[in-house]
């Protein structure tokens, strides 16, 4: 480039700084200050937005660990009462069958008694019965007046007719 050539420019060249320096001294004034406030608020409304989204992103993780463990404790919670109502279950399952072990062996027991007063009746019935034959066969034999070998067959025709009695 040619030093005439620059030299000759100069005077516009000044003139342009000058009327740049003015108008950006201008948009400093004006312009600037309100459009990097502008920018300044905007980058403090973008922090506080992602500081306010981490701190409820934090939130939420609590929270989530805090049903978790809600929901955990109430599973044990739930399996513990379980576990209770089936032993609860398995004893009264078990008194059931020991009243009625219980009972089977007392109505065992009553009815042993009742056929044991039942063959005491039967035997003194039948007693009774053999003595009252017993009586029969002697009267008859001593109306008979039979020998040793007659008495016995009358008394075994007898008792071969008692046979329905017993």
């Amino acid at each position: 480039m040619d030093p005439n050539a620059i030299i000759e420019a100069l005077p516009e060249i000044i003139t342009q700084l000058i009327g740049f320096g003015v108008v950006y001294l201008v948009l400093k004034k004006y312009a600037f200050g309100t459009v990097f406030q502008m920018i300044e608020e905007r980058q403090k409304t973008i922090a506080s937005s992602i500081e306010k989204a981490e701190q409820k992103r934090f939130a939420m993780e609590s929270l989530k660990q805090e049903y978790e463990d809600k929901l955990q404790s109430v599973e044990q919670e739930v399996h513990s009462k379980i576990q209770l109502a089936i032993a609860e279950g398995q004893r009264i399952a078990s008194e059931i069958l020991e009243k009625a072990h219980h009972d089977a062996a007392a109505r065992l027991e009553h009815a042993k008694l009742e056929i044991r007063r039942e063959t005491d009746n039967a035997r003194a019935l039948v007693h009774q019965e053999v003595v009252e034959l017993s009586s029969l066969i002697a009267g008859k034999l001593i109306a008979k007046n039979l020998s040793n070998e007659e008495n016995e067959k009358y008394i075994l025709d007898l008792l071969s007719h008692t046979g329905d009695l017993v």
